[in-house]
């Protein structure tokens, strides 16, 4: 991924993993209030910006993590969500990384000309828990998008997700624990039961017949606090092909 782009900032927190929110730490830390949300001015249209010789510093293929300090289906962001898709459509050789804790708003946000979904659009529901990931995964399934991923961060409890990664619309799927102040352990095993079930869905998935070129792209990244790393934050990328 190239950068993040926040056309606004600040949220309201709306479930468990918000609690130790980074945002919320990090303006905190500035003397600022991260419940305060406001459509940045500088940042709004990044994706769009030029250098001197007219050349989008953006380049075309990147991937641009979008809302990083808020939520894209905020409802306090109904005003903005417009100009930031004709942002988004205007590069369309850029991919867009969209993460929501808020799915069921997903669908009433959606831009006129949508259809069954923007190529360059990468979209992802943040299931901490098990609970949030029984909520949120069945949206994420009706909802029209081409590209779906599951974020299980933060981690704060086993998340079992096997059965919905036999539905066979899961790319991705991202691991992480807290790191900021209050931050909570993120265990092993639960991150092992992520890695498990992807692993059993490759072996079980009729994707195992085609072509090794042509099978659908699951991969599992893990950025994790654990209760083995006294020293700090450990990053452990652990890869799953077939």
């Amino acid at each position: 991924m190239h950068d993040i782009w926040n056309p606004w900032h600040g949220c309201r927190k709306c479930s468990e993993g918000c609690e130790n929110c980074y945002m919320y730490f990090l303006d905190r830390m500035r003397d600022q209030d991260g419940s305060r949300i406001y459509r940045t001015k500088n940042g709004f249209r990044y994706p769009l910006s030029k250098d001197r010789q007219g050349k989008y510093k953006v380049k075309s293929g990147e991937m641009i993590r979008v809302c990083m300090t808020s939520d894209f289906f905020l409802e306090e962001a109904d005003a903005w969500r417009d100009d930031a898709w004709s942002v988004m459509r205007e590069r369309k050789d850029v991919k867009f990384f969209l993460l929501t804790k808020r799915p069921g708003r997903v669908s009433s946000c959606l831009p006129y000309d949508w259809g069954e979904g923007w190529d360059n659009i990468f979209f992802n529901v943040t299931c901490e828990n098990q609970q949030r990931a029984d909520e949120r995964i069945p949206i994420l399934f009706e909802l029209p998008f081409k590209h779906k991923g599951i974020m299980t961060a933060p981690l704060i409890g086993p998340v079992d997700i096997e059965k919905y990664l036999a539905a066979g619309q899961i790319e991705q799927v991202i691991c992480g624990g807290e790191n900021y102040d209050g931050s909570r352990l993120c265990r092993y095993e639960w991150v092992k039961l992520l890695m498990v079930s992807l692993i059993m869905s490759l072996h079980c998935s009729k994707e195992l017949t085609k072509p090794r070129s042509m099978r659908l792209p699951v991969r599992l990244s893990v950025e994790i606090v654990t209760d083995f790393a006294a020293l700090g934050a450990t990053k452990v990328p652990l890869p799953v092909t077939a």
